[in-house]
């Protein structure tokens, strides 16, 4: 008899994650799709993380536990797919809740949709932020002219085609630390189509204390421009300021930065309708969002904001309804 393969191959790295570990393995064998088998790569584990852990192991064949010295998130998530048997690979970290049908929602959307190499589900948060929902683009167009500014797939959401790795030599790398799985979901969408199922399907953990999160926003800023300059474009460092603004929805309140904006926008417009990297009318109309926020944040400027919003072409490229419109103009007003 061959060997049993699975149908996904579940990664979680393990660190520091005795607080919610139960309750994150918990979630997954309680899925309501069973066929897959579980890896756990565990960096440094106290005695309770092994306790905890091995008390599973013995009570679920599924389960596949490696101990290792501190080899970092990167090197473990490598390590994982590298031990993967499934057909598909799942995601899932030691302090987050998969909901109980979610690998039985992905591996049906991804059987149905070949073409797809990644998806990701929409997300509810929970731990220091509670409560909000993240509903992120689900179709590849827009995931892809978003990733310019910033990463729209929750990474322990996702699941992946494991001949994404195994034939095309995709990984994560070691240099994008912080943001690896920003930097793989671009060099992946060269290849192959990105989806979110429009579905919660995990409840994502933030902490709102983390010492690396500058560290992250510097990784991040290293894949904005590497993507900012295939276009051609190889900005100052003003034009950069003002695309890091945009991707964190950081906005100053004036006049000459909203005028930076749309400059910066028109600009990245243009280029792309000559170099064709994003796909239109997708592209076009993830500026015309970011344009949208940008002068919806400077309802202080009066009715100019409006009038501002209007005048240059991006508005032309996002479809605002009446409630919309109305709530920006009274706010412009007020």
């Amino acid at each position: 008899m061959g060997e049993n393969i699975p149908k996904i191959s579940v990664i979680m790295p393990v660190y520091k994650g005795d607080n919610y570990l139960s309750e994150a393995v918990d979630s997954i064998l309680n899925q309501t799709f069973s066929d897959f088998e579980f890896i756990i790569i565990c960096d440094d584990p106290t005695n309770k993380t092994r306790h905890v852990l091995d008390k599973y192991k013995q009570n679920d064949s599924r389960i596949r536990i490696y101990y290792q010295e501190r080899q970092g998130l990167v090197n473990s998530l490598n390590k994982g797919i590298s031990l993967a048997k499934g057909e598909y690979i799942a995601r899932m970290d030691a302090d987050d809740i998969s909901l109980p049908a979610r690998f039985e929602r992905q591996v049906e959307f991804m059987d149905n949709n070949p073409e797809i190499g990644i998806s990701g589900t929409w997300v509810r948060t929970v731990g220091d932020v509670p409560g909000a929902i993240w509903k992120h683009p689900c179709d590849h167009e827009t995931i892809k002219s978003r990733m310019l500014f910033e990463t729209v797939i929750a990474h322990p959401s996702i699941i992946a085609r494991k001949e994404l790795f195994s034939k095309n030599g995709f990984a994560y790398m070691q240099d994008e630390v912080y943001a690896e799985d920003y930097g793989l979901w671009v060099r992946a969408a060269k290849v192959v189509k990105l989806a979110n199922l429009p579905k919660i399907l995990i409840h994502y953990r933030i902490h709102k204390s983390t010492s690396d999160r500058k560290e992250q926003k510097l990784v991040a800023n290293n894949i904005r421009l590497a993507q900012i300059r295939e276009l051609g474009i190889n900005p100052t460092k003003k034009e950069f300021e003002v695309h890091e603004a945009l991707s964190y929805y950081e906005i100053d309140h004036n006049k000459k930065f909203v005028l930076q904006v749309r400059f910066w926008l028109e600009k990245l417009e243009t280029t792309n309708l000559e170099m064709k990297i994003y796909p239109e009318p997708a592209f076009s109309a993830v500026l015309g969002h970011y344009w949208y926020h940008a002068c919806k944040a400077s309802t202080y400027l009066g009715l100019n904001a409006w009038n501002l919003f209007n005048e240059s072409k991006l508005s032309n490229s996002i479809s605002l309804s009446p409630v919309q419109k109305i709530k920006f103009i009274l706010r412009s007003i007020v």
